[in-house]
């Protein structure tokens, strides 16, 4: 040791036991010996401080062969784009296994980390740890094909990467991140590549030995289930459920049942992204199990095809029945068969029609939800009937039934007059058949222009109404055929002799305001000239329903069985709501909030909710 440290004896140094005799040393009284140490050791009496020879180092470097790991980053094309960028285990193993390998841009580094050992008094065995630290992480840059060293690689390393980062920007070779940096756990400064990395063994997700998932099933099932051969994939020595084995389940739970016949199970990939049975909440590829997985499921919209029901123009019809749109009407448009490619263009027609006519959005959106629902159901083959667009908005307040078909009309798509029927107007229909073919004649005339068919369009009534009016004078019709063959012959002592004779007042208005409305309209069709009912004045009874006393409505409360009876009560009574407009209430018309309820009528119609039917409509709710 001697001879090397002060002679700089490169043969000793390589070979100490085959090198020649050494001369003697003179030793004088006094006078302090050379101290023999260790070459790791600093030499302090040689007056280098702390720094250990570089002759040494040199010598040793220069001996031993040249460390470059080809499996360690191997380089790659600069430019080359990654499909998929996995992260690296970036170890110190690595780190001195390519000690020896030339990488771009190492002068440079050298010159900065020299620099900045300096300005914070670091030691050379520390220039030395991250010196090799640096060059592994310009030997990950080469292997991803880049020009600069991205921050992601840093986070990597088992050790100094603050440092290594400085480093690396005052040589302007560190990239920008583009994410958020990783947090490292206290006590994983280095990273320890697992003994046997490969598939694993039970399900052969891609991972490196037995994935999380085959551990948790073994564990699971340990004395529980059977150890044995799964019958689907045929491996042997695995925890079953049932007769198959984990990722013979994984297989048929991500693929159906349909995949049960199937030779081979899907390769996936382990770790993060590994496919499981049950995923839990906030996991990657999270999906609902049980109660919640198969409310989603009811929620999830169905696979939508094409309407069973779609009607054909040459298939003729043999029993003509209505058609009961309750359902449909009810349902969301994602929930409806899907439209045909036809019936999609003619929709997007309409409401760009609608959008050129500058329809209130509200409008138009009601107008191609109807139209969404009548050509997935029926079609757009056939001509629709008026009485199915009737229906439909019937069942659904928010659809205007009168420009529905209005905009039906404009493409011919309304099925003939002959053919629009609803039960009012097939009893219309029976009605006039069963009069006189004069009168039954004049009586059609009068119907088509109440319903706005007439010589002055206007908004028509509905037959409901017609079929009123005719069945308050059809008694009076009937007397009149016997003696007169038209109503042009009907005059004023006819019509108050027929309404002398009728009992009751109120039989003789809804008499009167019958025959008025029959014989204005054939007047306005120049059917007959004269109007008899003209000059004719009836007296009118208004009967105004009785007042309820407080005290009375209180104990008519009190006594109702349940909280429904107690509103029905108050409806009835404070807001005189007839029956009808009781059984069409729905939940949805109800704001509590603002204190109103909207009533399903011809017209708007607005309720606002005083303190007694509030409380009580708000203890029915809860």
């Amino acid at each position: 040791m001697l001879a090397i440290r002060l002679d700089t004896d490169t043969e000793w140094l390589l070979a100490p036991d085959s090198t020649r005799p050494r001369a003697l040393q003179l030793l004088l009284v006094g006078v302090a010996a050379p101290a023999a140490q260790p070459f790791s050791k600093p030499d302090f009496r040689s007056g280098q401080g702390r720094e250990r020879s570089g002759f040494v180092e040199q010598v040793q470097a220069a001996g031993r062969e040249i460390t470059d790991d080809p499996r360690v980053c191997p380089a790659e094309i600069p430019g080359q784009l990654t499909v998929f960028q996995m992260r690296r285990r970036l170890t110190a193993e690595a780190a001195y296994g390519i000690v020896d390998r030339p990488v771009d841009g190492m002068d440079r580094v050298l010159e900065e980390l020299a620099g900045y050992a300096d300005e914070n008094g670091y030691s050379p065995s520390w220039r030395r740890q991250v010196r090799e630290m640096i060059r592994l992480t310009l030997a990950v840059r080469d292997a991803d094909g880049q020009t600069l060293v991205a921050p992601q690689v840093i986070d990597d390393l088992p050790a100094y990467g603050v440092q290594v980062s400085e480093v690396l920007r005052r040589a302007n070779l560190l990239g920008r991140r583009t994410g958020n940096p990783v947090h490292r756990e206290a006590g994983s400064g280095r990273h320890w590549l697992p003994k046997r990395p490969g598939s694993c063994p039970d399900c052969g997700a891609w991972s490196v030995g037995r994935c999380q998932g085959c551990q948790q099933w073994r564990l699971n099932r340990e004395g529980k289930d059977p150890v044995g051969d799964c019958t689907r994939c045929h491996r042997t020595g695995l925890p079953l459920m049932g007769t198959l084995c984990r990722g013979c389940s994984v297989h048929l739970a991500a693929l159906g049942p349909s995949a049960a016949d199937e030779p081979f199970t899907q390769l996936w990939f382990g770790g993060q992204l590994a496919e499981a049975l049950r995923i839990l909440d906030g996991r990657l590829g999270y999906r609902p199990t049980g109660r919640r997985g198969r409310d989603l499921a009811v929620r999830l919209p169905a696979e939508r095809e094409l309407s069973p029901h779609l009607v054909d123009p040459a298939q003729l019809i043999l029993f003509d029945m209505a058609r009961d749109w309750t359902e449909i009407a009810a349902s969301r448009v994602d929930e409806l068969p899907l439209l045909t490619d036809d019936a999609q263009v003619l929709v997007n027609e309409f409401d760009e029609l609608m959008i050129d006519q500058q329809w209130e959005w509200r409008r138009r959106k009601d107008a191609v939800r109807c139209l969404q629902k009548l050509f997935g159901w029926l079609g757009s083959d056939a001509r629709l009937l008026e009485r199915d667009v009737r229906a439909l908005s019937a069942a659904s307040l928010s659809i205007s039934a009168k420009r529905t078909v209005q905009l039906l009309e404009r493409r011919g798509l309304v099925a003939d007059p002959a053919r629009r029927a609803d039960s009012d107007e097939l009893a219309v229909e029976r009605l006039l058949r069963a009069l006189p073919q004069g009168i039954g004649d004049e009586l059609r005339v009068w119907a088509a222009a109440a319903r706005g068919q007439g010589r002055w369009r206007h908004e028509g009534l509905s037959f409901r109404t017609i079929r009123a009016h005719l069945h308050k004078a059809r008694p009076v019709l009937e007397e009149w055929a016997t003696t007169l063959g038209s109503l042009r012959e009907v005059e004023s002592e006819h019509v108050r002799a027929a309404l002398r004779i009728r009992p009751g007042i109120m039989q003789g208005q809804h008499l009167a305001g019958a025959l008025r409305s029959i014989f204005r309209g054939l007047q306005h069709e120049r059917v007959i000239f004269q109007n008899p009912m003209r000059g004719l004045v009836f007296s009118k009874v208004v009967r105004l329903p009785a007042s309820l006393s407080s005290d009375r409505l209180q104990g008519l409360v009190e006594a109702a069985a349940t909280p429904l009876d107690k509103v029905i009560i108050a409806l009835v009574a404070i807001h005189a709501l007839s029956g009808h407009d009781i059984r069409h209430l729905k939940e949805s018309s109800l704001d509590l909030s603002r204190g109103r309820l909207q009533v399903c009528r011809t017209a708007p119609h607005t309720v606002f909710l005083d303190e007694t039917t509030h409380h009580l409509l708000e203890q029915w709710i809860r």
